[in-house]
């Protein structure tokens, strides 16, 4: 098996076993690409009831939903074969689950919640990140949850709660089978390919070629000054996310930006208006802490790798804050529509419909030139 043997493999099983059941005579990629699609519904759905516990409003689960479906990337991956789809997926159903058990600590939200962390690092190593940032407001409210310890402890198991805990142990043991492993053999939780295949076998990946280069001539590249990075990496996020970045790229620039500009300053406007009042609301909290935390440690590591080979946009792309994509679009729409009335929420709504399907469907259409499509 190689590398794969040391990698994290849920994602590809599953697509390899869902291919077997491919009886609509369709060809693989696209019969992939369909099932990855409602995986990205899914993920819709989980963030409208995500949406729901934050607020009972209409109008900015509406937003929410309208917002989402105009990220260009996140609308391109989702019709993609890409284990990010389900760590999106993942994502949102554990945050979902996370402020459901703090909402009533029921047993089996628990239960499940475990199961959706122990199930993301399988898919991707990069979800450890949120299950760190989940554990952390877990800690934060442990005074809360040992006073109604009873809950968890005092009661015979259901049926699914019994199911749930099986699933949590067989998850655990495929979690250390691999983890532990890569530990014990490499001295590492995610083993460079050279550790695992060796130097010359290694050879044969462009990239493995490609860094040597890169760190051979690291000499010729000067790094620049933390902030002017930070700059240009906001920027470059932001290309990548409102625009296209995979095997043919499609970015966004200048002022074709400016419409997310727009709605995240007035978002943020709002909230400082309103900090005192939002600030005491426990679960628009914890969608704040998660989402600049998880964006944190991905501008964190992308820095590392900038230190590394001295050479800025390798391997940045804004997919990767696309786990917690939809908690910052809850974040925005709510302080952009909480404090209105109706009226006022209905014009803001149809105004952003707009220009942001202006500014990604039928951008898209102006941009995109035949060789995009499958022949």
């Amino acid at each position: 098996m190689g590398a794969v043997s040391a990698r994290p493999y849920l994602y590809h099983l599953l697509m390899g076993k869902l291919i077997t059941m491919n009886i609509f005579g369709l060809s693989t990629l696209v019969y992939l690409r369909l099932i990855n699609v409602l995986i990205g519904f899914g993920s819709l759905y989980l963030t409208y009831l995500l949406t729901k516990e934050i607020t009972n409003d209409q109008w900015i689960q509406i937003l929410v939903l309208i917002i989402q479906t105009n990220v260009l990337m996140y609308v391109f991956i989702s019709s993609m074969v890409s284990y990010d789809n389900l760590v999106n997926l993942l994502s949102v159903a554990s945050f979902l689950l996370l402020i459901r058990y703090l909402k009533n600590l029921s047993r089996l939200y628990l239960f499940l919640l475990i199961i959706t962390m122990l199930t993301g690092v399988l898919v991707k190593v990069s979800y450890g990140p949120i299950v760190l940032i989940q554990a952390l407001v877990l800690i934060y409210n442990a005074r809360t949850i040992l006073n109604k310890k009873q809950k968890l402890f005092n009661k015979s198991f259901s049926i699914s709660e019994a199911l749930s805990v099986i699933a949590i142990v067989i998850l655990i043991i495929l979690n250390i089978e691999l983890y532990a492993n890569n530990l014990i053999h490499y001295g590492q939780i995610q083993p460079k390919t050279a550790n695992v295949i060796g130097h010359q076998n290694a050879l044969n990946s462009l990239q493995y070629q490609r860094n040597i280069g890169l760190k051979s001539t690291i000499q010729d590249r000067p790094m620049m000054p933390f902030h002017k990075y930070f700059i240009k990496y906001v920027y470059q996020t932001q290309q990548t996310i409102f625009g296209i970045l995979a095997h043919r790229n499609m970015l966004k620039k200048g002022p074709e930006l400016y419409i997310y500009w727009l709605l995240f300053c007035l978002s943020l406007l709002v909230f400082i208006k309103n900090f005192k009042k939002l600030i005491r609301q426990k679960n628009l909290n914890i969608i704040l802490f998660s989402t600049f935390g998880y964006m944190l440690v991905v501008l964190l590591v992308n820095y590392q790798n900038y230190k590394l080979y001295h050479l800025f946009g390798l391997a940045l792309q804004g997919r990767y804050n696309f786990p917690v994509l939809a908690l910052a679009i809850i974040f925005i729409a709510y302080n952009l529509l909480a404090h209105f009335n109706d009226k006022t929420k209905a014009i803001i709504i149809v105004l952003a419909t707009i220009l942001l399907v202006y500014n990604n469907y039928f951008w898209f259409l102006s941009h995109v030139t035949p060789d995009w499509y499958i022949k």
